[in-house]
């Protein structure tokens, strides 16, 4: 998606230690881009307010690209980082909307290694939300990852 032409969004992005954050600018967006990260384990998280005209440029990833294993946990990681900060909203067509509006955005830091299609959650019966993101393997296989994230508090 065009940067210019997206809404802000805010995301979450991992990186492992000595890994930078980059970004493209477009116009006058610079002074409203706005980043905070906390270490996790042997990786940095960042949450990066993007507004439009901003985009981040990707990781490479390629060391994973034919470790499929590899590539659906850092799928899933991305999904769980981007929907930490939602924290125990209720379920509504609006959360769910958000949702598949900011995935696919976090998920494109990943495209060195799996170029994601598109972006479904839905409610389980057992209160589970079912993120489903389908794409392409970068040796042109297509795949379909679903990962499963818990909708109330602990």
């Amino acid at each position: 998606m065009n940067p210019a032409k997206r809404p802000t969004l805010d995301i979450a992005l991992r990186r492992f230690e000595n890994e930078l954050v980059e970004l493209s600018f477009s116009g006058p967006a610079a002074a409203a881009c706005r980043i905070a990260a906390r270490a996790d384990g042997d990786a940095q998280v960042y949450w990066v307010h993007l507004p439009e005209g901003v985009a981040v440029l990707p990781v490479d990833w390629r060391r994973f690209a034919y470790d499929h294993e590899k590539v659906a946990e850092l799928l899933a990681q991305c999904a769980r980082d981007n929907l930490a900060p939602l924290g125990f909203e209720p379920w509504s067509e609006e959360l769910k909307e958000r949702i598949e509006a900011t995935l696919p955005v976090a998920l494109g830091d990943l495209r060195s290694v799996f170029e994601t299609h598109s972006v479904r959650c839905e409610r389980s019966g057992e209160g589970r939300l079912l993120i489903t993101v389908e794409g392409e393997h970068k040796n042109g296989e297509s795949a379909a990852y679903v990962a499963s994230f818990d909708l109330t508090p602990d």
